[in-house]
């Protein structure tokens, strides 16, 4: 199933049936073609009561984005930071998000699929939608 967050009726809106939802637990569930929308992954947060713990490591990512971490998922997202190593990967060319399971430590990955974040980390980076960064 892929949920976005409706503003306007402030509620989540299965995208395959149009039919109104609850908020997904799964993050992953926001992913939609291989993308996912900041909007929605701030609602997920906020309305499951999840702070941004966001703190700016100034050798990797210096800039403020923004970290989820709720029991059982992480999320968060960058800004583009590695043109000049990976001039092709998803991060290159735009921000994007990470959604980790933190119990299994699986990476949620463009394709809809699970794996370890270092056997496919192009894939782990999914483009984010409605990104400032």
């Amino acid at each position: 199933m892929s949920c976005s967050f409706n503003s306007k009726s402030n509620r989540w809106r299965n995208n395959e049936t149009g039919r109104f939802t609850k908020r997904p637990t799964d993050p992953s569930e926001l992913a939609r073609y291989g993308k996912v929308n900041k909007a929605d992954i701030d609602a997920w947060a906020t309305q499951g009561g999840i702070p941004n713990t966001w703190h700016a490591d100034p050798k990797r990512f210096p800039s403020g984005k923004f970290r989820y971490e709720g029991q059982e998922y992480q999320v968060h997202g960058i800004d583009p930071t590695t043109k000049a190593k990976w001039p092709t990967a998803n991060s290159a060319n735009g921000p994007t998000a990470s959604i980790k399971n933190t119990i299994n430590g699986q990476n949620y990955r463009t394709d809809g699929t699970w794996g370890t974040f270092k056997s496919d980390p192009n894939s782990a980076h999914i483009p984010l939608n409605g990104s400032f960064y």
